[in-house]
């Protein structure tokens, strides 16, 4: 597969463990040494800012998608590409139809619909996009769990988890896009 761009889904915080915030810096600079575009959610602060200055720093392209209500978020790093949709609904479809694919780092509420939303659509064929959660200090673990739970309560089938790949780190999401840098994409 050759990765254009990436969706990145992180937090607009940074968590309480560390490691979050140096996996974030290493998603972002090895995506773009890659020379793979990031698309995410605007942020300027957490895990999403950090990932993006990283991202920038490295000589990456990013693009950042907003909606109005999280103005007080937005990154001020005048690199990224600023994109404005008028609603959620709609920026998390803009932001599916530029990636070729998604990667998620650890995060809250709004990076869960993030994910279920990839999940589903992915589910009902709208697309064959690969998402890949990065599971930093087993922070996906209870997400598994829950996806476990659905298919146990009979909610769910259990080709949910043909849906989503959960990995330790960024090299290993790279490496489940089977990207290496062998096919890395040319530039422009």
């Amino acid at each position: 597969m050759q990765l254009k761009r990436v969706c990145v889904f992180a937090g607009t915080r940074s968590g309480v463990d560390p490691a979050y915030e140096a996996e974030a810096k290493r998603l972002g600079a090895m995506l773009a040494e890659a020379g793979v575009e990031i698309v995410y959610g605007g942020g300027g602060s957490g895990l999403m800012g950090i990932m993006s200055d990283a991202a920038i720093d490295a000589g990456g392209r990013v693009i950042g998608v907003l909606a109005p209500g999280f103005e007080m978020e937005v990154t001020k790093n005048a690199a990224i590409q600023i994109e404005t949709k008028p609603n959620l609904a709609l920026r998390k479809h803009y932001m599916s139809e530029l990636a070729d694919a998604f990667i998620a780092l650890p995060g809250g509420y709004g990076t869960a619909d993030e994910i279920f939303d990839v999940i589903v659509s992915k589910l009902a064929h709208e697309h064959a996009k690969p998402l890949v959660l990065i599971d930093v200090q087993g922070f996906w673990q209870d997400f598994h769990r829950l996806c476990e739970s659905f298919v146990r309560q009979g909610f769910a089938g259990a080709h949910v988890f043909d849906a989503v790949n959960v990995v330790p780190d960024a090299k290993a999401a790279l490496a489940a896009l089977g990207f290496t840098p062998l096919n890395r994409p040319a530039q422009a």
